[in-house]
Parts: structure tokens; sequence; C-alpha cells
């Protein structure tokens, strides 16, 4: 949550909260769609892939928006938000720092997906955990756009999202990801 009450919006949405096999699972409903959300992070990969699947009503349109500080792991919440060059290759995405670290690239897998480049601060994100660690817990984020896709009973979403090469990142569809996990 911000100060704004940015990206909050979500959590009034949310019915239920579960684990598959240790995997994360989320319920939500909106407006007579129950939507799936699922999270699985493949074993000795960097890499991240987030499913969205309607379990019934739809279709749904999804509007997903990233948001990102790109600092070293052990640098403060704070540490100021600089530029990054956001490239496009087809459907493939690369979020770029000049600092060195590793480029974030994300792929939409979907159906009528699409990105609108759309770049937006986030003001006073909180962190709870480093709050309750008694660290810095407040800092800004950074957003290149957002990306839509449509879903449906048939149609799953999923963006992935990683810091390993294309290749590595190809080596898996989200079904196999979850099934290996």
């Amino acid at each position: 949550e911000t100060e704004e009450g940015e990206y909050a919006d979500h959590l009034q949405h949310l019915t239920n909260f579960r684990l598959d096999a240790g995997l994360p699972i989320w319920t939500y409903e909106v407006e007579g769609v129950t939507i799936e959300k699922r999270v699985v992070l493949p074993h000795r990969q960097n890499t991240t892939y987030i499913n969205y699947s309607v379990v019934s009503g739809g279709p749904l349109k999804l509007q997903l928006r990233p948001a990102v500080n790109m600092r070293p792991h052990e640098a403060p919440v704070n540490t100021p938000v600089e530029p990054y060059t956001f490239t496009v290759r087809g459907h493939n995405y690369e979020l770029k720092s000049a600092k060195d670290i590793p480029p974030l690239r994300v792929q939409l897998i979907g159906n009528a997906g699409a990105v609108t480049v759309d770049p937006h601060e986030i003001h006073n994100v909180m962190y709870d955990v480093e709050r309750g660690r008694g660290y810095i817990w407040r800092g800004d984020l950074w957003s290149p756009g957002y990306w839509t896709v449509k879903i449906d009973a048939a149609h799953d979403a999923t963006i992935v999202a990683s810091t390993e090469s294309w290749q590595a990142m190809a080596a898996l569809n989200p079904k196999q990801a979850w099934d290996a996990e």
C-alpha cells in the first residue's frame, strides 16, 4: 500500500489464499468473475511465473503493471529510483539499469496481449517485513507501463520475469514450471 492508496485495491477482491503442495494460490472475485493467481519460482533459476486463470465467469481483460526499484540485495528500500532503459522486441521486454545489475526480462504469454508504455512512479511504498525488523521501510518504485491481456476459462495469462537469458526463460512453459515444482 502507498500513501496515495494506489495498488491496494486488489485486496478488496481477495477471497481466499491457499497452498497447493507448498505453492501459493490467491483467489479473487471481481464483478462476478473468479480468478486464480498462481506464483512459481522454478528451482535453480532466477525466474518467476505469475499465472492468472478464470475459474468461473469471464471473459476478463487484465491490466498488469510491474513496479521495480533495481538495487543491490543489501541496499535499503529507499534507494533512489533511477532512470531505466525499457526495450521491446516482439513480445520480449527488457528493463535495464545503469548500475551493474542484470537486466530484468519479461514475457507475457496470453491471448491478445499488448504492452502500453506509460512510465509511472509509485511513492512511499511500505515494506512491512523491513518495518518489523526495524529497517528503513518506505521506498519508491518505477513502472515502465502495463500489459493488457484477455483471459477466460480456456485462456490463461502468464507473466514470466527473469534475470536469466531468454533461452533459459523459454526452457519451460508455465504449466511445465508449475508441474516441475
